[in-house]
C-alpha cells in the first residue's frame, strides 16, 4: 500500500518533491515513510516595497552626481585616451586579471566553497555604478580619465565576467554551469553611466553658469550621496550580517585592502604617473553590489544566496567607507593648507605695504 503525500511536504522545492517515482510502503515504523526521503529545504524572504523606493533613491542622487561630473570632462582628452588606451590596458588588467586571481587565490586559502568561490568572483567582475567616480570627484582627480575608465570597465564586465565564470565553472570547480548572468541589466547600468555624463557634459556648455552654481555645493551633496548609499547598503543587508563568519571578515577585508594596492601597484609597475595611479587605485578597489546580488539571486536559491552574498555586501562596505575615510582626510587637509597659504600671503602682502610706506616716509623726509 503506497500512502499519500502529506499537505505539509508538498511542494517544498517548488512543485518538485526529490525522491519522486519511489514506492514507499507503510511497513516503515510509525508509518512516517516521507521522513526517509531528500526534500530541498526553500526559504523564500517577501521583496521589501521600501528597499526598492532606496533603490530609486540611490540611482536619483548618483545621476545627479553623474551630471554634475560630466561637466569636467575633456572630449577630445576622452578619445585620446581610448586611441592609445595604455592606461584603460592598465586598468582592465588590474580589474579582470590580477583581482579575480587574486580573489580565488583568498577563497582556497581560507574558505574554500563553490558558493563563496562564485560570490567572490562575481564580486571582482561586476560592473559599478560609478562608486568610483563619487570619490574622485571628492579626491579632485582626473574625472575624464575616471569616466573613461569606468565606461570601458563597465562595457568590457559584459564579456569578461561569463567569461570569467564559465572559466572557473569549466576548469576549477568541475561542476554544471549554473551562473545567471544578469546581460540586461549589465547594459542598462552602462547606459546610466554614459547616458547622465552625457547630459553634463552639454550642460556645463549650454547653461555656464547655472553649472557654475551646481558645482560650487556638489562636494558636500556628493558626501551625503555617499553616507546615503552607506547607510541604504547597511540596512538592506542587516540580516546578512548575522551570517558573518571571522573567516567571511577576514576574506572581504584582505579584498578590500588588496583592491586598492595592487591597483596602484600594477599602475606604478606600468610606469603611470601620480595622477593615474590614485585613479587606477579607486577603479581597482571600489565594489558595489547591485549587479554581484542579482548574479547571486538568480544562480543561487536561498539558504545558499543569502551566505553567497555576505562576501560581496562585507567588501562593498570595506572598500568604500575606508575611501570615504581618505578623501575626506584629504579634503580637511587641503582647506587647512590652503587657509594657511592664504593667511601667510595676506601677512607677507600686509608687510609689504608697510615698509612701502615706510620708505615713502622717510623719502618726503629726506627731500625737506
Amino acid at each position: 500500500m503506497t500512502g499519500a503525500i502529506p499537505s505539509g511536504f508538498q511542494d517544498l522545492a517548488g512543485g518538485e518533491l526529490i525522491g519522486q517515482g519511489v514506492n514507499y510502503s507503510n511497513e516503515w515504523p510509525g508509518n512516517q515513510w516521507w521522513l526517509l526521503g531528500t526534500y530541498e529545504l526553500v526559504i523564500e524572504r517577501p521583496i521589501n516595497s521600501i528597499e526598492s523606493w532606496l533603490d530609486y533613491t540611490v540611482m536619483a542622487l548618483t545621476a545627479i552626481n553623474l551630471i554634475a561630473i560630466g561637466g569636467q570632462i575633456d572630449g577630445d582628452e576622452a578619445l585620446y585616451l581610448i586611441k592609445k588606451p595604455t592606461v584603460l590596458s592598465v586598468a582592465l588588467f588590474s580589474r579582470f586579471g590580477v583581482m579575480p586571481a587574486i580573489g580565488l587565490g583568498l577563497v582556497e586559502l581560507l574558505q574554500s566553497s563553490h558558493v563563496v568561490f562564485m560570490a567572490v568572483l562575481s564580486m571582482l567582475c561586476s560592473p559599478h555604478e560609478g562608486a568610483s567616480c563619487l570619490l574622485a570627484l571628492l579626491a579632485d582627480n582626473d574625472l575624464t580619465l575616471t569616466v573613461t575608465i569606468t565606461c570601458v570597465i563597465n562595457f568590457a564586465a559584459v564579456a569578461l565576467l561569463p567569461l570569467w565564470t564559465i572559466v572557473y565553472e569549466s576548469r576549477i570547480y568541475h561542476g554544471p554551469g549554473q551562473a545567471r548572468i544578469p546581460f540586461r541589466e549589465m547594459f542598462l547600468v552602462f547606459a546610466y553611466i554614459l547616458a547622465f555624463v552625457i547630459i553634463g557634459f552639454f550642460l556645463e556648455r549650454r547653461c555656464p553658469k547655472l553649472y557654475a552654481k551646481y558645482w560650487t555645493y556638489l562636494p558636500t551633496f556628493t558626501i551625503a550621496t555617499i553616507l546615503f548609499i552607506l547607510a541604504v547598503e547597511t540596512y538592506k543587508s542587516s540580516f546578512i550580517f548575522q551570517l558573518v563568519t571571522a573567516k567571511m571578515f577576514l576574506l572581504s577585508a584582505i579584498l578590500a585592502l588588496a583592491g586598492y594596492l595592487f591597483g596602484a601597484a600594477v599602475a606604478f609597475v606600468a610606469r603611470q604617473p601620480l595622477s593615474r595611479i590614485l585613479v587606477l587605485s579607486l577603479e581597482t578597489g571600489c565594489r558595489t553590489t547591485y549587479i554581484t546580488c542579482l548574479l547571486l539571486t538568480g544562480t543561487f536559491r536561498c539558504p545558499e544566496c543569502d551566505t553567497a552574498r555576505t562576501t560581496p555586501v562585507l567588501g562593498s562596505l570595506l572598500s568604500l567607507t575606508p575611501g570615504l575615510v581618505a578623501v575626506l582626510i584629504y579634503r580637511i587637509y587641503s582647506r587647512y593648507k590652503g587657509r594657511k597659504y592664504l593667511d601667510t600671503a595676506t601677512t607677507s602682502a600686509t608687510s609689504k605695504d608697510f615698509s612701502d610706506g615706510d620708505e615713502i616716509t622717510e623719502l618726503k623726509e629726506t627731500s625737506m
